[in-house]
């Protein structure tokens, strides 16, 4: 099954606002991973379940834009947004692991 990656601004407000609705995250909002040349990355968790969503960068505006990285040894993401109020910066993303 391939899941949805490309998505619309429009697409992710509309898909927050009804799992938001329902309860269904595992966190309060979307973690942003950062940007490249084409995209705004974020990522989140509905359930246990991972979803990725990648961001035209024409299309959305990012006052605090960081660089993306792909290596796994890289933090998880940055800061969360909230995509029900322009995706504005909501909390920073405390990467401290566990012992």
């Amino acid at each position: 099954m391939l899941r949805k990656t490309k998505w619309t601004v429009p697409e992710v407000e509309e898909w927050y606002s009804e799992h938001i609705e329902n309860e269904r995250f595992a966190w309060d909002g979307l973690l942003y991973q950062g940007s490249d040349e084409q995209y705004h990355h974020f990522i989140t968790r509905v359930f246990d379940e991972w979803v990725f969503i990648e961001i035209m960068k024409n299309e959305l505006n990012i006052d605090d834009e960081r660089p993306y990285s792909n290596i796994s040894s890289s933090p998880l993401g940055y800061y969360f947004v909230d995509p029900s109020n322009n995706f504005i910066k909501t909390r920073e993303y405390n990467n401290t692991k566990r012992r």
